[in-house]
């Protein structure tokens, strides 16, 4: 961890890390993301009919400092603003969107019991535990787990 915070710094790459103890483990945050509430942001939403009939649902993806919020002392607002953005426009589609966050959230105490995590913790991508709660959850809304 200490290696990685050094070389953000002295390399410029990303943002600085933020560290918090979970569990028995420090876990590497972002910083800009634990302040993402306060960014404008945008996405694409498609306009084409041919990519819009390709659509069956979109799934929004919490960020790891929203998956781990209640163990940052309160201090990360949850970019709901994101979320509905994506509900506005796809659901004018007829497309629904669901979202993931209480399903990773739910499942962060379970792994912690085991000591395990859903992200790298140095990383803010999900780990096989991430990976298997979305696809599980994924595949239910989609109706894929009897196929």
């Amino acid at each position: 961890l200490f290696n990685r915070k050094v070389l953000t710094t002295w390399t410029g790459t990303g943002s600085p890390i933020y560290y918090k103890k979970i569990k028995n483990n420090l876990v590497g945050f972002n910083y800009e993301i634990l302040k993402e509430d306060e960014y404008d942001f945008s996405t694409y939403i498609p306009n084409d009919p041919d990519v819009i009939k390709r659509i069956n649902a979109v799934f929004y993806i919490p960020t790891k400092a929203s998956t781990y919020s209640k163990y940052l002392n309160n201090n990360y607002k949850k970019a709901y603003k994101r979320l509905n953005l994506l509900k506005e426009s796809f659901n004018s589609l007829n497309i629904p969107v669901y979202d993931l966050t209480e399903e990773m959230v739910n499942y962060v105490p379970r792994y912690l019991l085991k000591d395990e995590y859903l992200f790298w913790r140095d990383d803010s991508h999900w780990n096989k535990n991430g990976i298997f709660v979305a696809m599980k959850f994924i595949s239910e809304k989609l109706n894929l787990s009897n196929e």
